[in-house]
């Protein structure tokens, strides 16, 4: 997703965001156990005490991963490892904006009509 007509919401540069791995699910993959190939995540922003999150999933094609060079055993995995194959894969400011904008509503106030401070 293009990033380049998003407005950077006001509170975004006082906020705060952490990824959070909520669940993974695994199978056999070629005679490899415990791939993993589903992960459910939690994208949590802070801004002034208040937090917001937004909840998903990843999905990984058996097809893809039938065609990994690279593969680590389940029991070596750690946290920030997951949460970077997570962070990669969504879309990840826009997803910060959002949050922001959730927790940040806009006040709209009208201008005054020019007919009327004549």
């Amino acid at each position: 997703m293009s990033t380049e007509f998003l407005i950077k919401p006001a509170a975004y540069d006082r906020a705060t965001f952490q990824t959070e791995i909520r669940e993974v699910f695994t199978k056999t993959i070629n005679n490899t156990a415990n791939v993993v190939h589903e992960v459910h995540y939690e994208i949590v922003a802070t801004v002034d005490g208040k937090t917001h999150g937004h909840k998903s999933e990843i999905y990984y094609l058996d097809e893809d991963l039938e065609t990994l060079e690279s593969f680590k055993p389940y029991d070596q995995l750690t946290k920030e490892e997951v949460v970077a194959w997570v962070e990669s894969k969504v879309p990840l400011i826009n997803i910060h904006y959002s949050l922001c904008e959730i927790l940040t509503p806009q006040i709209k106030q009208s201008t005054p009509l020019p007919w009327a401070t004549r």
